[in-house]
């Protein structure tokens, strides 16, 4: 009966420290630092969509089929909420769009015909920078990032704007920018 309790909690140590692990790699734990950068200037396309949350991946996987029926090089997806999410949103006001890097005149041109196309501005944004491991780091970075973001907007007296999400697979990471102005 000893010898059993002993391998229950040797076998529940290990599963504790796994689910530890598994969080930690996930950034629950990681400490979020807002900070102001001079962020932007890439060509993109951008895409209005207002709908249930869950229906955007579909969108932004026929922006990939059509990407590369054109073989134009796109980068990372990016995600532009008009309002500020919360989780009770059925409907999500949002632009999406990918990150261009390549292709011809020709192609721009007509590739604007089928999506439109535009620039994400460079300017000053609130910047938050959180791991992207899976879709697990994904919910978390929400939860983390967001409330930081409007934390720091009211802290530092800034009328908070938009959020864009990008996220950078290359680097693994998600980088969350909030628009602002001064507060009036």
């Amino acid at each position: 009966m000893y010898e059993l309790l002993i391998i229950s909690v040797i076998v529940m140590s290990i599963v504790l420290l796994a689910m530890f692990l598994f969080l930690l790699r996930q950034g629950l734990f990681r400490r979020i630092k807002p900070t102001i950068e001079y962020i932007g200037g890439y060509a993109i396309t951008k895409q209005y969509y207002e709908g249930d949350p869950k229906d955007v991946m579909t969108m932004l996987e026929q922006q990939i089929e059509t990407l590369k029926k054109l073989d134009i090089g796109y980068a990372h997806p990016l995600c532009t909420y008009l309002e500020i999410p919360s989780k009770d949103d059925k409907i999500s006001k949002t632009e999406i769009g990918f990150v261009l890097y390549k292709g011809s005149k020709e192609r721009l041109i007509e590739l604007g015909k089928q999506i439109p196309l535009d620039t994400f501005v460079k300017k000053e944004r609130i910047v938050v920078r959180f791991p992207f491991k899976s879709k697990f780091s994904i919910q978390f970075g929400i939860m983390k990032a967001y409330p930081a973001l409007q934390q720091y907007a009211k802290k530092h007296n800034f009328e908070p704007g938009n959020i864009t999400e990008l996220y950078n697979g290359l680097e693994k990471r998600i980088e969350y920018m909030m628009d602002f102005s001064p507060a009036s």
